[in-house]
């Protein structure tokens, strides 16, 4: 399946407004304020109306449930997840098939289909395309279910097909809506990203531009060992024994060294003489692409050059999984408050999130951030 059908919007894109984390909380307040208006409206004509408000406390829960469950720190939005909103969505539609039953309502009354519509937009930024789909398709049904129970024996302008139609057709609208939505701006992120971190000229400046700045220091470093030797010999114009058996010794350590850094991945050389510790024995950090490595090199430059942090330490543990991804686990102990911590990580964490799967953290004392590299980058 394409890449598009299968990731997020907020997961491409955490920074735009129509992904960030207020967006439920929206929704939550628009379906609070529409339900109240259409619950007090049709008291008169409602006999259980404590069940109607019910059904709203239910449907308010679901958008708001989506805000706390998309929290960084709460980890990916997983399909098990998106059950928990999706189930007390359906749960105020019953109710409130239940409380009209026998009631003067008519269907094009019906608030909870519309707040039901709500739900799903206040999901559509967490989720894919591919399983809006399924969600979606799923409300749809069972709005249609509870405006049978509702509207099945009611006698009106409308025949029952057409009953069916208008209760269901606001969480219909409110799929397709957020499916074009979801492929059209995962699409449109992955293709300028993909122009960014890909383009030959900058990707070959870019390389260029470490091999020399790596090569440079290489030789400065050879250099500085080798050239004490060199100009003594020159100095006496003949090599004694001495000079011969230094010059063997370095030689073997220069090779040792030379076998060393050509096993040490991009990751190794960053914490080479810093307060930074890399397990990765099998250089899986080579398998980054150049964005991601930006992203991380980032993330760790703002901890280690910050000349505000007393001492951080950081780790990082990278292991192959079965599907070919790379996960990866980061540790980072900082002594700061918490509202520093997040200026200090935020715009870093949130680049990062832009360039890999599944980036989730935990505060505290120690911050640990979890993420995936996967094959398919």
């Amino acid at each position: 399946m394409r890449e598009e059908w299968r990731r997020s919007p907020h997961e491409v894109d955490p920074l735009s407004w129509f992904t960030g984390p207020v967006v439920p909380l929206v929704f939550a307040a628009l379906a609070c304020g529409y339900g109240l208006v259409t619950i007090v409206s049709e008291l008169e004509s409602t006999p259980r109306a404590w069940l109607q408000l019910l059904a709203l406390g239910s449907c308010v829960a679901a958008c708001s449930l989506v805000f706390v469950m998309t929290r960084p720190q709460r980890g990916a939005f997983t399909p098990r997840r998106t059950l928990v909103p999706l189930a007390f969505a359906w749960a105020g539609l019953f109710l409130s098939a239940f409380g009209y039953v026998d009631a003067e309502i008519r269907i094009e009354h019906w608030w909870t289909s519309l707040i039901a519509a709500f739900a799903l937009a206040s999901l559509t930024p967490y989720t894919s395309a591919y399983r809006m789909l399924w969600i979606g398709g799923t409300t749809t049904l069972v709005t249609a279910a509870a405006g049978a129970l509702v509207y099945s024996d009611q006698d009106g302008v409308w025949p029952p097909a057409s009953r069916l139609v208008i209760a269901a057709a606001p969480p219909l609208i409110a799929t397709v809506g957020g499916v074009v939505f979801q492929q059209q701006c995962v699409l449109r992120v992955l293709r300028w990203a993909g122009r960014r971190s890909r383009s030959p000229i900058s990707s070959q400046l870019l390389g260029e531009s470490v091999r020399l700045r790596l090569l440079r220091s290489e030789l400065t470093g050879i250099r500085m060992r080798v050239a004490p030797v060199l100009e003594r010999v020159a100095a006496s114009g003949q090599a004694t024994e001495a000079d011969r058996a230094e010059a063997a010794v370095l030689a073997r350590a220069l090779r040792e060294e030379l076998v060393e850094r050509s096993n040490r991945s991009w990751l190794d050389s960053i914490a080479r003489g810093r307060r930074m510790t890399v397990v990765d024995p099998e250089n899986l950090a080579d398998l980054m692409t150049p964005y991601q490595r930006a992203a991380l090199h980032g993330l760790v430059r703002a901890v280690l050059d910050d000349p505000s942090l007393d001492r951080p330490q950081l780790m990082i543990e990278l292991r192959d999984e079965v599907d070919g991804s790379v996960a990866v686990a980061m540790s980072i102990d900082v002594h700061l408050p918490e509202g520093r911590r997040v200026t200090l990580l935020a715009p870093h964490y949130l680049t990062l999130k832009t360039a890999v799967h599944d980036l989730s953290w935990q505060g505290g004392e120690r911050i640990r951030l979890r993420f995936r590299v996967s094959p398919d980058d």
